[in-house]
């Protein structure tokens, strides 16, 4: 249920911030039309209303794992990066293939993307650094390991959200089989999957 609600935050944020890409885009060409041999191609709705852009960017990120799975900062990043791009690419090839290219101001497309590049990393970190504060991104966590570098990276990293916690009550288990004989990891396994 919380995982579930936590995806509905993220994807909502997300939405925002493409939103707000495509605003700034499109007043940033309409700032500079004196610049361009054409007008503006369509009016602010003609953009943000282009459910396509929301619909190819999230499913892009839902595809990637990004609200699956908790990366630190710069490695999400360079996912969204990455999706981003196929996004663009995917959006463009369709575009083009049904010939409707001419209808859309290219530079919109383009800098609303990079404007997202911008965006949404940065919103994601505030939106977690404020969901932390509430407990609702934090995540009970349990970490089988010697080495107090793995220990303090999870719960030094406050972008993941893990927070310590007794091994009755974690949601997810981190162990560290360097150095463990195969018999005793053996062992921890099948004692966490009998509690």
């Amino acid at each position: 249920m919380k995982d579930n609600l936590l995806r509905l935050i993220l994807i909502s944020f997300d939405i925002l911030a493409i939103y707000t890409s495509i605003l700034l885009a499109y007043l940033l060409r309409v700032l500079f039309d004196g610049y361009f041999a054409a007008p503006v191609i369509g009016d602010i709705t003609h953009y943000t209303y282009e459910f396509i852009v929301y619909i190819v960017v999230v499913m892009t990120f839902i595809s990637i794992g990004i609200y699956k799975h908790r990366h630190d900062f710069w490695e999400e990043t360079y996912l969204i990066l990455k999706s981003l791009t196929l996004s663009l690419i995917l959006l463009l090839s369709v575009l083009a293939l049904s010939k409707s290219m001419g209808n859309y101001s290219r530079f919109i497309l383009i800098t609303s993307f990079v404007f997202m590049a911008l965006l949404i990393p940065v919103v994601k970190f505030i939106l977690k650094k404020k969901l932390s504060v509430f407990g609702i991104w934090n995540r009970n966590a349990e970490v089988i390991s010697s080495d107090s570098n793995i220990t303090d990276e999870i719960f030094g990293n406050k972008y993941l959200g893990y927070v310590k916690s007794s091994h009755k009550n974690s949601d997810i288990v981190f162990m560290d089989t360097q150095g463990i004989p195969k018999e005793e990891i053996e062992s921890k396994l099948l004692s966490l999957s009998y509690e």
